[in-house]
């Protein structure tokens, strides 16, 4: 079945998973938009404003029909843009475009988490994390539409990779994970729970000193960028960790 990729730079794959050429800029940025308010009617006017921002040419709406015409042809096969009163809206199937199967399988990984299943969690979380290829829609820096949704979905990405680390670590591969949960501290330093699955992976693996250094290194950073203290959870496990030193 063909399906829409925003999960890294925009693509279409026909039903073989092949990608189609590359959209001109502005159909990129056209069915970007119409992807982002998916089920919405998206009016031509907040189109052209969209497209060309405070300078659109004269031909601004003529050039969005044509834009229109080449995505119904690409999107041949799937739901495709429709034309709605004074505007378009496209409707996504769950399973035709790659962003709501990620949350769709993130959303089961954090249920199989919750329930004690951790090797279930770590295949739902797996199959959701193998979608991204990089940032949501790479290449269109700019577009003021994408903003709220890239940042939620890069959230909602973030929690995933802690969900599957979470599962790794309940499944007993402490070893396996002190190296990669060190790296993932320095990239994002003010994700606490990747300090605290840091913390429980060198404890489990007999390394409970660095484990508490670890706690001093977050503390400081916390004061020092934040000016404030680590969450409850994590100084709780400061404290069993000390304890069982």
């Amino acid at each position: 079945m063909p399906w829409i990729r925003m999960l890294g730079p925009l693509e279409v794959e026909d039903d073989a998973g092949r990608s189609v050429p590359p959209l001109r800029r502005k159909q990129r940025e056209l069915l970007s938009l119409l992807l982002v308010r998916s089920g919405a009617v998206v009016s031509t006017a907040e189109i052209v404003d969209c497209l060309w921002r405070e300078r659109p040419p004269a031909s601004a709406r003529a050039n969005v029909h044509s834009y229109v015409h080449g995505l119904r042809v690409l999107l041949a096969g799937m739901d495709r843009p429709a034309r709605v009163r004074n505007g378009y809206r496209l409707d996504v199937a769950a399973d035709g475009c790659d962003a709501p199967v990620f949350e769709r399988l993130a959303a089961a990984g954090r249920v199989a988490l919750a329930e004690g299943r951790p090797l279930d969690a770590g295949e739902h979380l797996d199959r959701a994390l193998a979608l991204w290829r990089g940032p949501v829609c790479d290449g269109l820096d700019g577009a003021d539409w994408l903003a709220p949704v890239a940042a939620r979905l890069e959230e909602t990405r973030l929690t995933a990779v802690e969900d599957r680390l979470e599962a790794r670590l309940a499944l007993g591969r402490h070893h396996d994970l002190t190296a990669e949960l060190a790296d993932a501290t320095v990239r994002y330093p003010l994700r606490e729970r990747l300090w605290g699955q840091l913390m429980t992976a060198l404890h489990g693996t007999g390394r409970s000193a660095e484990a508490l250094a670890a706690y001093g290194r977050l503390s400081d950073l916390l004061d020092r960028e934040l000016g404030a203290r680590p969450g409850i959870a994590i100084r709780r496990l400061h404290r069993e960790i000390r304890a069982g030193a």
